[in-house]
Order: C-alpha cells, then sequence, then structure tokens
C-alpha cells in the first residue's frame, strides 16, 4: 500500500494522537479515546427550591368582629379549619377573610359563605390576587345577630394552587 493511501485513511484522531506524540505529550495522546461515544446522562439535579416549591401557594384567614358600638375581635381563624367561636348575644358580626398567594399569581379566586342559619346576599365573590405582592381581600360580610354555622370557601381559578379550602366556624352563645 502506498504512503499516500495510508495517510488518507488516518483518521481526525488518529492525526492528533500522532501530533500529541511528536510534541512530547505522550499522556495526553493516552486520554484521547480510540472512539467517539455519545456522552449519558444517568441524572438531573434540581436545586433545592426547585425541587419543593410548586407554582402556586395560597393561605387564607378569617378574622370574626363583634359590633355592638365598638367592633371587638373574636378572633382569627386559618383555613382549612373548623372553629367554634363564643358570641354574646344581640351582636352583629363581621367577617373579613384575607388571603396571601404567590406573587405573579392573577387568576381569579372564589369566595363562598354558605349557612343553614341565614342567607348571604353578594356571594359568591371573586377576587384577584395583587400581583405584585399576592394579597387577596374580599369584600367584608357583616351580618346581624345569629347562632348557627357558617362555612367559608375559597376556591382559586387556577389548578397548580390546589383544590378549594374551607373555614367552617359554629357560633354559640357565650356562657
Amino acid at each position: 500500500m502506498s504512503e499516500k493511501i495510508k495517510r488518507s485513511k488516518q483518521t481526525r484522531r488518529n492525526i492528533l494522537k500522532s501530533m500529541a506524540i511528536g510534541s512530547g505529550a505522550v499522556a495526553s495522546a493516552k486520554a484521547v479515546p480510540e472512539q467517539w461515544t455519545k456522552p449519558v446522562l444517568n441524572s438531573l439535579i434540581l436545586p433545592a427550591h426547585g425541587q419543593t416549591s410548586p407554582l402556586c401557594e395560597f393561605s387564607a384567614t378569617s378574622e370574626v368582629l363583634q359590633n355592638p358600638d365598638v367592633p371587638v375581635s373574636l378572633g382569627t381563624f386559618d383555613f382549612p379549619g373548623s372553629e367554634t367561636v363564643l358570641i354574646g348575644s344581640d351582636a352583629d358580626l363581621t367577617f373579613n377573610v384575607e388571603a396571601m398567594v404567590t406573587p405573579g399569581i392573577t387568576d381569579d379566586f372564589t369566595l363562598s359563605a354558605t349557612s343553614d342559619d341565614v342567607d348571604f346576599g353578594g356571594f359568591p365573590q371573586n377576587a384577584a390576587p395583587d400581583p405584585t405582592n399576592g394579597q387577596l381581600n374580599f369584600t367584608s360580610l357583616n351580618t346581624g345577630a345569629f347562632l348557627g354555622e357558617i362555612t367559608f370557601t375559597i376556591t382559586p381559578d387556577v389548578e397548580d394552587c390546589g383544590g378549594p379550602q374551607s373555614l367552617e366556624l359554629d357560633l354559640s352563645p357565650a356562657g
């Protein structure tokens, strides 16, 4: 076989190895494999916040105020939950429902209020969170004096926020 044919059959890899050997870099020539292989990706590592942070989270509370002349807070209650609230007789009530949502979420949330004992006009309510701080405020619910159960349910319109969260309040007489 002629010298010209032998040279044309050499691959680039072999030429690079020959050049490396000729320049005295024997160790680098041995580091170059004989044949190219496709790299294999065995795992993918996410940063810690990427593994645990859902797209959307929300939390909510309801403050119950008794309003004879000066509003008196009867407590702030977290969603989801079930609580008993002791109230004085003949006291009008105000329910303030607030929620915090992951900032940047702009989808509506729906607040419903249900009770077998009283009819709430103006419900359900829809509200969108402030996209910069995630604060979500609903209009306060003012009722006359009543005893019984009331259930507030907040339902996100975006699937990534999970399902509805409810707060059941049992309004019972104090004393």
